[in-house]
Order: C-alpha cells, then structure tokens, then sequence
C-alpha cells in the first residue's frame, strides 16, 4: 500500500502525473493507492476561501494570506510566523486544487483501477462540501 497523505496537490500538474504513474509501477498488481486531501475543489471552495486568517498556537501565532489563481487553479498562501520573543519567520506556498473528477481521472489515467472517492471518515461516499476527499484505487 502507498499513502500520498495530504501532499496531493503540493506538484505541479505533469508531476503529479508522473508521481502516480511511479506509484502505480511501484505497486504489485493488487497493491492499494490511498490518497487524501482536504484541498480538492468540492471540499475546499464550497465554504469559501478566506482572504487571511491568522491563528496562535503554542506561543507561536501564525498569519495566513491566501491568493486564488483561479486561471491556474492554484491558491498561493503567505504565512507569517512569531513567537512570544518577536521573532519573525516566513513562508511560502502553492497547492493546486483539482476537482474530484479530475483526481479520479489522473489516478485512472496512471493505470490504477476501481477507484473508490470516500469521505473523511473513509467509509461513506463523497459528498460535496466533505471536509476531506480520500481516494482509494487498485494497482
């Protein structure tokens, strides 16, 4: 079995391609391919995209700006992190956010079959707005 965990989207779309392909060739026939993600479209877009957020946790509080590149379906995100001290550090990132259609067919089209998208609890279906998509396909 391969998790991709919650890093699907983190590549730029030929790469992912060619990630699920390795994966696929990875695998013995029969092996399983799990994939989450908690930034496919249906999850990610239905309850909108906040412009910024910020968060403290730990004596750390962390700033998020997001930017929608809906031409590329891409969200850029700027993160801002400081500690008690004042100590400042920045980051940077770019998730690609596809739809389910479009995950079920990249993974289809890197040779994996009966695949399965299951909401966040793994069992039951997806349904739009769930909170994480988990794909499930066969080597």
């Amino acid at each position: 079995m391969l998790s991709w965990g919650n890093s699907f989207g983190y590549l730029r779309p030929a790469d992912t391609a060619h990630s699920l392909a390795g994966m696929h060739a990875a695998l013995r026939p029969g092996g399983r391919l799990v994939l989450e993600s908690a930034t496919v479209a249906e999850s990610l877009l239905v309850g909108g995209i906040r412009a910024e957020s910020e968060h403290e946790f730990g004596g750390v509080r962390a700033r998020r700006r997001n930017r929608d590149r809906a031409s590329e379906s891409r969200l850029e995100t700027e993160y801002v992190f400081q500690d008690a001290e004042g100590r400042v550090e920045r980051a940077r990132a770019a998730h690609h956010v596809h739809t389910t259609g479009e995950v079920a067919r990249m993974v289809a089209a890197a040779g994996f079959r009966d695949i399965e998208l299951r909401g966040a609890d793994g069992r039951a279906p997806y349904e739009l707005g769930d909170a994480r998509l988990i794909a499930l396909a066969v080597a």
